[in-house]
């Protein structure tokens, strides 16, 4: 609602200076012709007349080209108004998201605890509970440091931490992590083709990836989720495709 009506401000304040400035030019034009008009009527002092009307000449083409310089000015600063408006709705939405992503390890957490605290788990529970205690723990750790890398990507300060890694390995090791992390059923996910070969990798940059890509699966399909992803070794590179069952980007929002 603030951002609404902060738009709305700045479009009344730019249709605003764009009439007065206009008005502005429509006067000078004005009194510039009827200058010319009476110079023209006075036969006594027409050399003096003309070099007035001579000077205003270049006064009014100094306002037309200030007027244009000033519209385009607005234009841009508008422009990049609306552009920073966007931005602050975007911010909005990650922080409600980020929130209710917070939110739902934490809560995991709490009601373990609690069931701890006022009840006599048997100890194979109370291992169970410790494992899903961990998971939900790193889950919180990885919502963090998204948030943290976002801090540095926001200065345009990349920091990777690469490390020569087995492909193939790493993406089976990553799709069993987040297939536990997620309580997805098995069969959930499978890996087509091979990819037994060594690439220097940011190893949590691919899980960040992994990650988003299974979490949105999950969000939007409307039926049991099934991920299919494909590795394939080129000559200088390794392919690696992810399909889901979602229901997918409308053609009008792919954009």
């Amino acid at each position: 609602m603030r951002n609404k009506r902060l738009l709305t401000t700045s479009i009344v304040l730019f249709v605003l200076a764009q009439v007065t400035w206009f008005s502005l030019l429509g006067l000078f034009i004005y009194r510039f012709v009827m200058s010319r008009n009476l110079a023209e009527q006075v036969e006594g002092q027409l050399s003096i007349a003309m070099d007035s009307t001579g000077s205003s000449l270049w006064v009014l083409i100094f306002g037309c080209l200030l007027y244009v310089a000033v519209s385009v000015a607005m234009s841009i600063i508008f422009k990049n108004l609306g552009s920073q408006l966007r931005l602050t709705g975007m911010y909005d939405t990650f922080i409600a998201n980020i929130t209710h992503e917070l939110k739902s390890p934490l809560a995991s957490l709490q009601l373990y605890l609690e069931t701890f605290k006022l009840r006599n788990v048997p100890p194979d529970k109370q291992a169970e509970f410790i494992d899903l205690m961990l998971k939900d723990s790193n889950r919180l750790k990885n919502l963090i440091n998204s948030i943290l890398k976002i801090a540095v990507l926001e200065k345009k300060k990349e920091i990777y931490d690469f490390s020569i890694v087995n492909v193939d390995q790493l993406a089976r090791r990553l799709v069993i992590d987040l297939q536990q992390q997620f309580k997805l059923p098995a069969g959930t996910i499978t890996i087509i083709g091979s990819a037994p070969c060594e690439c220097v990798i940011d190893e949590n940059t691919f899980k960040i990836v992994f990650n988003n890509l299974i979490e949105n699966a999950m969000k939007y399909s409307n039926k049991p989720v099934k991920i299919v992803i494909s590795l394939h070794t080129g000559a200088k590179n390794v392919q690696i495709s992810y399909q889901d069952n979602g229901i997918g980007i409308p053609v009008k929002k792919q954009k």
